[in-house]
């Protein structure tokens, strides 16, 4: 019996919201989904399938978790959901989250490529791969490819309501409340570590845990910006780094 559904993605591909509404259809169709708070790290969430989730003989409980590492092809009692998206979207986004040059960005978008390279020969009913563009575009529509793929039993209505309530507004949302909540723990001084997520001493953002949004997570960016944000030359080098992949996924190679 298939109890643990992993959201195994690279960071910036859409691995949080997939997360987010793969919960969401365990939850409607009548399961207990764990944990019910949400770690921020992956060894946290490993730890949960080693010493819970395998053991867990209650029919009635999935295990959702999320990491940013590739997984093994065989573990037991489990499927993975995954994402791609175009690296050259990835390293934009990259660079404007985490604040970085464009050189990390672009070491970013080459670890990404090799991420999804890796899960390419999977079996299909053990991994199923979204395309972040199909979560931009029809949201809807993958949350029922997701639900048929963990054997959940979801009406198009229940994939509206879901998509409905993780839209980028409602994201953005979640993520204000987070960040409202933040700044009163700091005003008291009470402040949940579980709620923060620390990189610097001046670098923080709040982290929800009931979703595991975090600061920033949600950008005004579409599909293809990355066009306009390049200059001509790294243009012309993301597109030379990414070329083969680009074409094995169906990606447009001619914006630049």
């Amino acid at each position: 019996m298939i109890n643990t559904i992993w959201v195994s993605c690279a960071p910036r591909t859409g691995s949080m919201w997939t997360y987010n509404v793969t919960r969401e259809i365990c939850r409607i169709t009548g399961h207990n989904v764990k944990p019910t708070d949400v770690p921020q790290s992956d060894n946290d969430m490993i730890k949960l399938a080693q010493t819970q989730a395998h053991n867990s003989d209650d029919p009635q409980d999935k295990w959702v978790l999320k990491v940013h590492k590739i997984l093994a092809p065989n573990i037991p009692r489990s499927k993975i959901i995954t994402t791609h998206r175009d690296p050259r979207d990835v390293l934009v986004s990259f660079q404007e989250f985490m604040k970085s040059t464009f050189e990390a960005a672009f070491d970013f978008g080459r670890w990404v490529v090799k991420y999804t390279t890796a899960y390419k020969d999977y079996d299909p009913d053990y991994l199923f791969m979204v395309a972040y563009a199909d979560i931009e575009q029809r949201p809807a529509y993958v949350i029922q490819q997701i639900a048929g793929f963990i054997d959940a039993d979801i009406s198009p209505d229940q994939a509206d309501t879901i998509a409905a309530k993780f839209s980028r507004q409602k994201v953005k949302q979640i993520i204000e409340r987070a960040d409202q909540k933040m700044e009163q723990a700091k005003e008291t001084g009470k402040i949940d570590r579980r709620e923060v997520v620390i990189l610097s001493e001046k670098n923080y953002r709040a982290f929800d845990l009931q979703s595991g949004f975090q600061s920033g997570h949600v950008s005004s960016r579409k599909t293809g910006d990355w066009a306009k944000v390049l200059d001509e030359a790294q243009r012309k080098l993301v597109d030379a780094e990414f070329a083969n992949w680009l074409a094995d996924y169906g990606y447009n190679t001619d914006e630049s």
